[in-house]
């Protein structure tokens, strides 16, 4: 019988890789030999054992990027490929994924089932990336877009975005960039919209985690 592939799971919320794990194991070619919630941790097992794939999140609590995980198990050359598992659009990571060496990209909200397929083709030495990233990535490389403005955002829409990654609360945005509190308001709400968060928490939380990768 054909050894399974095995799979890492490295996110940090146990709701979600309980179920995927649940879900993976019902397939015959797939086992998932481990799960993590610390990046130091799943780093230190993969090192250690012949895994094929690892699925990582991007965000953790007080820990660096999942994205630098990756980049790490890239540059071991141990052979595991990596797959980043993430809650916030593709494009606003492209260039930084592709940096990582990572070899495939899915959104929670797309179904497992595509999880598993990108797992699979992975592993098949493919990679697996929406034609949306793929066309976003071949713009940045042909020089028409500028992947610090990734969702479309205006300059000033991108300072304060930075400035909200910073941990900057309304009033002291209002005074940096010389607008009033309601503008502000506006402008996040605008930028929201356009990254497609649910809420400010996970705005804040999706501009934190940008400023941490481009310093």
């Amino acid at each position: 019988m054909k050894k399974p592939i095995s799979i890492v799971l490295v996110d940090d919320h146990p709701v979600i890789t309980d179920g995927i794990k649940q879900i993976i194991d019902l397939d015959n070619e797939l086992k998932v030999v481990a799960i993590f919630n610390s990046l130091k941790e799943a780093k230190d097992y993969i090192f250690k054992n012949n895994i094929n794939i690892a699925v990582i999140d991007i965000n953790f609590k007080d820990e660096l990027s999942g994205l630098t995980l990756a980049k790490q198990i890239d540059e071991n050359k141990s052979g595991t490929k990596t797959i980043i598992f993430s809650m916030f659009d593709e494009k606003f990571y492209a260039k930084k994924c592709i940096e990582s060496g990572a070899s495939g990209y899915v959104m929670k909200s797309q179904s497992t089932s595509t999880l598993i397929e990108a797992i699979k083709q992975v592993h098949a030495g493919e990679h697996y990336f929406s034609k949306d990233f793929k066309d976003y990535v071949f713009s940045i490389a042909a020089g028409k877009k500028n992947h610090n403005y990734d969702f479309n955002l205006t300059p000033k829409e991108f300072e304060i975005f930075r400035l909200i990654g910073k941990g900057k609360k309304n009033q002291e945005i209002a005074d940096m960039v010389n607008i009033s509190i309601k503008t502000v308001e506006s402008y996040r709400s605008k930028i929201r919209e356009k990254t497609g968060v649910s809420n400010l928490a996970e705005l804040k939380d999706l501009a934190y985690h940008f400023v941490k990768e481009d310093s």
